[in-house]
């Protein structure tokens, strides 16, 4: 026996724990030191370039040194709520601060502190003595038209308006958002690739009236970069949202104004708006006059259904060809060297800026999209495999029915290992006295109890002579087992927990199946026997469907996992060959299965017919705790037995059932945080619907399998009530007991049988289970 055997994972020096608590503040502080190296990099003002409009002046260097230079909240408090006077022509903006020098009257940028021009005697009449003034300038008139779409790239009417204007041989200008060029970064690559102007529109269409001034800025710069990292492209010319091109929606603008030009950019209005946001089949569609002067028309290519959008274009065009305009981008509208949109290589910087945007907005929901399709594919291919499995298991097994066989009955040893069972154990002697097969002997193992069950169990075995009690000082459940199993007489030992009670049929069905000396095991069905609320309804609901459809399926390819402690029955030369009952798992039942499977000699079998009832955990706490042992240990088993994975000797089991088991385990431990984030972040965003399909799709399909579960078993169909339980409850309680698993592996802490109180709940649901002979008297002496 395999007594002193060390626990898996237990690390009892903990080198194992410092050793990763080393691993893992490595990594963290190299993550911190990278990020915090990186941030100051992506937010730093990306530089663009001027557009050309100083004036050669006496003035020194072209500029005005101003005592101070204010700041953009300096200026907008001075200027919010003012009649800023508005001045010049053409559809760039500009703010310029009204100077004297030399006794002239000169426009001054009131950031760069370059002079613009002089102002004009009529113009400083209009000014009338403010210090500030909002310029229209960049009037160009020879028969040119630039389209420019905002909101954009769309993944639907970009790609169609860019194959009308290849269609038609016309060039236009894209105002695009940085957070749609993230999401579809193609579509950005070809609207540069086809010629066209791509400029900056802000990163979320943000109205600048609100926020902090930082955000503003990183509204403009972000984009710059992720356009930067996509195109290899830097971009000067920026348009406002939310921007008109009216004297009095210019002042309402005043914020973004100063922000973009701070920053250097070239703002951009229009002086056609097509309105084509209100565009519906019966909205009457404006185009504008074509007078020989330049036309610089607003449409949008995003931002809603923009499907009547794409027909105004295409009259557009045709209007614009027959009174011969010619197309042209905003860079060709407005020439200079260097240009205001010049290829560039993407700084570090900007191939950060463009991974963080796609981390928000494309890797969650490319993530959930994946990992739902991910799982509802596993959870449909699997249950389906299994299912036909299972079916073809229980017809093949109806067929050919194990009759029993009236002349074999070798003596079989029941083995109930007990810690504080006195609750209990009455009523589970008492069940296996009743059962129809004679020769039988039941071992009681008290494991050193601290209360009454050891007095109980000698009264028991005083009262009857096929009932033997033996106690030990605590040294855990394999241990009792491994007592017990060398003091039986039996040729079969059939394993039973101490809160389980066997209707009268049940041993008989297990003892049969040995009449096959190549049958080393056989697996029964525990079902839940005291069914009293949602949490034990839906714990059976699960242990008929773990047995229904998974083992079944095992059993069809000679591959069960576990024989359950529960109900499980063994032949004692299987036991003794594979090394006896192991305390290294607190899974002592998926060990010594897979320890009979490594022998690959014996036929490990399923037997529908023979029942057990168990006690359930009647409560999330205890759940938990039962949970947490019986995860822990089947890790620690598929661990300790890891060499049989993908090994062809064991054939199904090496190569389906268990790394299933694995995977099992693996994606709730990866995925589930990655799920739950990801859930989050798209509800924030409104993106719920995935979310929403995703839900009502899995719980459907669970709902299926239950359905199906019970209708093979011809259960009662109020299981199916406690599917929503394991969605929405258990779930989260699952993952979290992996992760505390992990860690406690991690840590090589020690972990004990953890031991659940007991009730004594558990009864016979079904009246033909029931015995009718006369239950065990418990008075002592």
């Amino acid at each position: 026996m395999m007594e002193e055997e060390k626990p898996v994972f237990f690390d009892q020096n903990g080198k194992r724990w410092l050793k990763t608590k080393v691993v893992l503040s490595v990594i963290l502080v190299a993550t911190a030191a990278l990020v915090m190296w990186m941030i100051p990099q992506v937010t730093a003002h990306k530089s663009v370039n001027a557009f050309q409009t100083s004036v050669d002046t006496p003035i020194t260097n072209n500029t005005i040194h101003h005592t101070t230079t204010p700041t953009i909240d300096q200026l907008n408090a001075q200027l919010s709520g003012e009649n800023t006077p508005v001045i010049g022509e053409g559809s760039l903006v500009r703010l310029i601060r009204v100077t004297e020098h030399g006794g002239e009257q000169y426009g001054v940028d009131p950031f760069s502190r370059k002079v613009i021009r002089p102002l004009t005697a009529k113009e400083l009449m209009y000014i009338g003595g403010e210090p500030y003034v909002i310029e229209r300038y960049g009037h160009t008139a020879d028969r040119r038209i630039a389209i420019t779409f905002d909101d954009g790239p769309h993944p639907v009417y970009t790609p169609q308006l860019l194959d009308l204007l290849s269609r038609e041989s016309a060039q236009a200008s894209f105002f695009t958002l940085g957070s749609n060029v993230a999401k579809y970064p193609e579509i950005a690559q070809r609207i540069v690739r086809e010629g066209h102007t791509i400029a900056n529109h802000s990163f979320t269409h943000i109205d600048f009236g609100f926020g902090s001034s930082f955000q503003q800025q990183q509204e403009i710069n972000q984009t710059e970069r992720v356009i930067s990292a996509t195109t290899n492209r830097t971009t000067s010319f920026f348009r406002i949202p939310y921007g008109g091109n009216t004297d009095q929606s210019l002042r309402n603008s005043i914020v973004a104004l100063l922000t973009a030009q701070k920053m250097g950019y070239t703002v951009t209005s229009y002086n056609f708006d097509s309105n084509d946001w209100q565009f519906t089949t019966d909205y009457p569609k404006e185009y504008p006059t074509f007078d020989g002067e330049d036309k610089i028309v607003l449409v949008h290519d995003s931002g809603g259904n923009r499907s009547h959008t794409i027909e105004y274009v295409e009259n557009l065009i045709r209007m614009a060809k027959e009174n011969g305009y010619d197309f042209v981008t905003l860079n060709e509208l407005y020439p200079q060297a260097p240009a205001l949109v010049v290829s560039s290589e993407p700084s570090v910087a900007d191939q950060a800026a463009l991974t963080g945007a796609r981390a928000a907005l494309v890797w969650p929901h490319d993530a959930i999209t994946s990992l739902f399709g991910i799982s509802i594919a596993s959870i449909i291919l699997t249950t389906l495999v299994n299912i036909i499995l299972a079916l073809r298991q229980r017809a093949k097994t109806k067929k050919s029915y194990q009759p029993i066989a009236p002349f074999y009955t070798p003596r079989t040893t029941i083995v109930i290992p007990s810690y504080n069972e006195g609750k209990v154990i009455v009523k589970t002697v008492d069940s296996l006295l009743q059962s129809w097969y004679e020769n039988i002997e039941i071992i009681i193992v008290d494991d050193g109890s601290t209360d009454d069950t050891w007095d109980i169990a000698q009264s028991i075995a005083d009262q009857h002579e096929k009932v033997m009690a033996i106690h030990q000082v605590n040294g855990g459940k394999s241990s009792a087992l491994n007592n017990a199993i060398e003091q039986s007489r039996g040729e079969i030992i059939i394993c039973v927990d101490a809160d389980t009670i066997f209707p009268p049929q049940t041993v008989t069905m297990l003892v049969r199946h040995f009449k096959d000396p190549a049958v080393g095991a056989v697996a029964g069905v525990v079902k839940v026997g005291n069914v009293q609320g949602i949490v034990t309804l839906w714990q059976a609901l699960e242990y008929m469907l773990s047995i229904t459809i998974e083992r079944n399926a095992q059993a069809l390819l000679n591959s069960i996992m576990i024989i359950p402690g529960a109900c499980g029955a063994w032949r004692k030369s299987a036991i003794i060959e594979a090394g006896g009952l192991s305390h290294s798992t607190l899974a002592e039942d998926c060990d010594l299965t897979l320890n009979v499977q490594a022998l690959a000699r014996y036929k490990i079998l399923q037997d529908n017919d023979a029942i057990s009832y168990t006690e359930a955990p009647q409560k999330i706490k205890s759940l938990i705790k039962q949970r947490f042992r019986w995860t822990f240990g089947n890790i620690q088993s598929l661990w300790k037995h890891h060499d049989m994975l993908f090994d062809r000797q064991y054939g199904w089991l090496g190569s389906f059932v268990m790394p299933n088991a694995i995977i099992s385990i693996a994606i709730p431990l990866f995925f589930w945080p990655i799920l739950v984030v990801i859930s989050i972040q798209n509800i924030i965003t409104g993106n719920y619907m995935v979310i929403l399909i995703y839900f009502v799709i899995s719980l459907s399909l669970q709902f299926l399998i239950a359905t199906i579960g019970v209708l093979m078993t011809h259960e009662r169909l109020r299981y199916i009530v406690a599917v929503p339980f394991a969605r929405f409850i258990y779930g989260p309680i699952r993952t979290y007991i992996l992760y505390k698993t992990v860690l406690t592996a991690l840590k090589g802490s020690y972990v004990g049988w953890n031991k659940l109180m007991r009730t004594g709940a558990a009864t016979y649901p079904s009246a033909k289970d029931r015995p009718r002979r006369t239950p065990v008297n418990t008075a002592s002496g």
